[in-house]
């Protein structure tokens, strides 16, 4: 990123030294991810449980980069949409509610089904594949 700084120093176009940031700064965000998560790459997943006898999933999917799309099922019938940047987002559908949490990479970092009473329960991650 330095040398992208040095470059506008110089003269060089304005337009290749924001390339060479942009691009030094997403690798960073790769490798930052990568440390965290142990994954390169950015997928959908998912997390289910089990409320008052109804299948329930959440999907997080983290193919946007920086904006995560959650989609909360039940019953395997969409019953809430939304997108995540940062921080902690409640999702409500169909009589169901579910707490997520996401990282400052982009990653999850919690997703917890609340039940009518406010205790809560974390749901367990599906694997890959």
């Amino acid at each position: 990123m330095g040398l992208a700084v040095l470059g506008l120093v110089i003269g060089v176009a304005w337009w290749i030294a924001g390339v060479t940031i942009f691009v030094a700064l997403f690798g960073m965000a790769l490798v930052a991810r990568h440390r965290e998560t142990g994954r390169w790459s950015y997928e959908r997943r998912s997390w289910t449980g089990e409320q008052d006898g109804r299948q329930v999933e959440l999907v997080f999917d983290e193919k946007l980069v920086v904006l995560n799309r959650l989609t909360l099922c039940v019953d395997g019938q969409e019953a809430a949409r939304d997108t995540i940047f940062y921080g902690t987002k409640e999702l409500s559908g169909a009589g169901v509610s579910v707490r997520v949490g996401s990282g400052w990479i982009g990653e999850c970092v919690g997703v917890v089904l609340q039940d009518g009473s406010g205790a809560e329960r974390p749901l367990t991650e599906r694997p890959a594949g």
